[in-house]
């Protein structure tokens, strides 16, 4: 839930390196999630995103484009 937060950051980190799509349901009345970002994230490095000012959603799924080991952090201030 991303909802009530001014601010939000992901953090992103994979063993491969990897494209990693997000998706994000912007209501909850949505059926199906809308593709929001891609990333790459480069094997073993930490990829920083901050969400634009007045960003907000209901819900985040992440996907990647092949199996992996990955971490995604969500930090909401």
């Amino acid at each position: 839930l991303m909802t009530g937060y001014d601010k939000k950051n992901l953090t992103l980190e994979a063993d491969k390196t990897v494209e990693i799509e997000m998706y994000i349901h912007i209501n909850p009345y949505l059926k199906e999630p809308v593709l929001f970002k891609t990333f790459t994230v480069k094997a073993g490095e930490k990829l920083n995103y901050d969400f634009p000012e007045g960003f907000s959603a209901h819900w985040v799924q992440l996907k990647t484009n092949q199996d992996c080991k990955a971490t995604a952090w969500f930090v909401y201030k």
